[in-house]
């Protein structure tokens, strides 16, 4: 098996090598494609160490896009050795193991004639944003890899557009769901263009994660990689019964570990929120737009919309007007004015939605799904988005967006989003600077630290023509008891770019 393992590594790593740089050949109407890639252009090679399961291993792996004319190919294949020259087994022993080897597919770019991309999806939306709103199933990659599809098809006066979240989510054995919809578009008159979009959860509980498969989401799960048990009260209960105590001597020995504190709640199993039995909770996000090119040429793009989108049960918001600026691929700007009803946010499904999806509050029985917190919004808003993107000459690059709706008393939902990176013109020794920083639909920017916050930096060096580098990311989940802890996932690499 080891020469399988390694021919796998002889024949992409060539492919990696003659590969030329993928080019768009996007001619899009889409008057904010030009802000965010949605394509992971680079070709590295990784060496280093890393620690797994307490374990020391070597790690080699090849990661990037393999173009082959129009079609792309995204491969991320690790190897980990350990001390005696062993490949890790378990990262090879399902069939499953192989497809994650591949993190997507794609045919084109965003905004050609027909495009699609399947596996990890960085930056994804649909129309003009007012549902779908940069959404990532990548947040928790690689540690945990979901399969999701965008595509987009315009033909003579028709367009469509296709989304879904993770594909995984259809297959599981209990409760299978995924979030999915799309956009039909039509040019009723000349350029004049109308749409509409639809987009539904099928159940937002599946956001919450459980490693052992044992019903119980991690986040309420006290022993979340062992499926036997979920509490310790059930796992104490349990060994004394495998002793051959009797249930009711196993039961006085458990409420003596408890009441001694030696335990730290007497909950079981069934005192816990259960994925397996719980009645999926759904939600649908509906919308209309309307869409006119002032200017289209391949210098100047101006476009202005209006569009309307409702949640299925609670609010409404309306954008009037909507505008977006186009100067090449060195600047763009959009605004809009936008005007909500109460229970309504822009953009449901945003950068950070597999975080908000549903998690736990006080209540372990009883999940806080995104769907929930729309109550809070007490009040009918208004406001405006503006968004900017810029390219200073290959030696920078920023991208901001800021949204801010109030009420005009005490309610108000802010939103904010910025990337900033140096190219390595600008920094000789340094391959790659970024740093960047999201929080979506808080009253204000006092408190950084939120569930629906996510913060890193990456910086890489350029060492005798290698790259020596890392990324911090940061995010921040609720826990059982309402507090607020920290999620860090560090990446270091040594790699070699071509």
């Amino acid at each position: 098996m080891k020469k399988l393992y390694f021919l796998l590594i002889n024949l992409v790593l060539p492919l990696l090598l003659m590969a030329q740089e993928p080019t768009s050949t996007s001619s899009s109407s889409d008057p904010q494609s030009n802000q965010v890639p949605t394509d992971d252009r680079s070709r590295s090679v990784f060496i280093g160490g890393v620690v797994v399961d307490k374990t020391n291993y070597q790690q080699i792996g090849i990661k990037g896009d393999i173009p082959i004319g129009k079609l792309g190919l995204g491969v991320d294949i690790n190897l980990l050795i350990d001390q005696n020259g062993n490949i890790r087994k378990e990262d090879w022993n399902k069939w499953t193991d192989y497809l994650d080897k591949i993190y997507y597919i794609r045919w084109a770019h965003k905004g050609d004639p027909f495009y699609f991309k399947f596996g990890g999806l960085s930056y994804s939306y649909i129309g003009y944003r007012n549902i779908i709103n940069g959404y990532s199933n990548m947040l928790e990659y690689p540690t945990y890899k979901r399969y999701g599809l965008e595509m987009q098809i315009q033909a003579g006066k028709f367009g469509l557009e296709l989304f879904a979240n993770d594909f995984k989510e259809s297959f599981r054995a209990k409760n299978p769901s995924i979030v999915a919809g799309g956009r039909i578009s039509y040019k009723v008159i000349g350029d004049l263009t109308v749409g509409g979009t639809f987009v539904r959860d099928f159940n937002q509980y599946n956001g919450l994660r459980d490693t052992d498969k044992d019903g119980t989401p991690d986040q309420i799960d006290e022993l979340p990689y062992k499926s036997d048990y979920s509490t310790l009260w059930d796992k104490y209960y349990g060994e004394h019964i495998e002793r051959g105590d009797s249930p009711e001597k196993a039961l006085d020995y458990t409420n003596d570990a408890f009441l001694s504190h030696a335990l730290p709640s007497n909950k079981t199993k069934a005192d816990l929120f259960n994925l397996d039995i719980a009645e999926g909770r759904g939600i649908s996000v509906y919308g209309a737009d309307l869409g006119y090119p002032l200017i289209h040429n391949e210098l100047i793009k101006l476009d202005v919309y209006t569009q309307y989108s409702k949640i299925h049960g609670y609010g409404w918001g309306v954008t009037l007007p909507g505008a977006s600026l186009s100067i090449g691929n060195f600047f763009n700007i959009s605004a809009e004015y936008r005007k909500q009803s109460k229970e309504f946010v822009y953009g449901y499904f945003n950068q950070t939605y597999e975080f908000e999806r549903a998690v736990f509050g006080a209540d372990p029985m009883q999940p806080i799904t995104k769907d929930m917190t729309m109550k809070a919004i007490t009040e009918g808003m208004s406001g405006f988005f503006v968004g900017m993107s810029m390219n200073f000459f290959d030696f920078a690059s920023l991208t901001a967006n800021y949204s801010d709706m109030s009420s005009g008393n005490s309610m108000n939902k802010r939103s904010l989003y910025g990337e900033f990176g140096l190219k390595k013109k600008l920094l000789p020794g340094i391959n790659e600077a970024k740093a960047y920083y999201v929080q979506n639909n808080v009253q204000d920017f006092k408190q950084w630290k939120t569930p629906s916050t996510i913060l890193g930096y990456i910086l890489e060096y350029n060492i005798g023509g290698a790259g020596v580098g890392f990324e911090y990311r940061f995010n921040f989940q609720q826990n059982a008891k309402g507090e607020l802890e920290t999620l860090k996932t560090i990446l270091l690499r040594t790699s070699v770019k071509f």
